[in-house]
């Protein structure tokens, strides 16, 4: 652990931090430079040691190309940690939780944002390609009620 602002890499926002993690917790910190052109994410884990280093994520390097950078940055931060779920994932007990007239707004907010997600990021097209149907389903059924 650094604790010395002099030993930092010339990117971190370490030295003007004001939250830490617990040594349970991780922290992951996305900050925008002019000077390297790109969206940076630094994570910060008391049990990794080493935590004022950027990681390397093709979202934050090929922000540019996509519709919503920070969705794809988010994505990647939780493919990191749990590889084999889609992290786009729809929750659809909170959205069964919503009134009707809450539930039209937010199911059509996330069928525009999914369907703007896969015209930019296509690799995501399966992970939620069963989200969007049951997300139409959801839909209709409550236009028709």
């Amino acid at each position: 652990m650094c604790t010395s602002n002099d030993a930092l890499s010339p990117a971190s926002p370490r030295s003007q931090e004001i939250m830490f993690p617990s040594p349970r917790d991780s922290l992951f910190i996305v900050g925008a430079f002019k000077k390297y052109g790109r969206p940076t994410v630094w994570l910060r884990d008391s049990n990794l040691g080493d935590d004022h280093n950027s990681l390397d994520l093709p979202s934050a390097v090929h922000w540019e190309s996509t519709v919503f950078p920070i969705a794809a940055i988010l994505s990647d931060i939780a493919q990191r940690l749990y590889p084999q779920r889609n992290p786009l994932e729809v929750d659809f007990t909170a959205i069964n939780a919503l009134s009707d007239a809450e539930r039209v707004i937010v199911v059509s907010g996330l069928l525009q944002y999914l369907k703007d997600v896969i015209a930019s990021q296509p690799w995501y097209m399966d992970a939620v390609w069963q989200d969007i149907e049951r997300l139409v389903d959801v839909h209709a059924e409550l236009l028709i009620n």
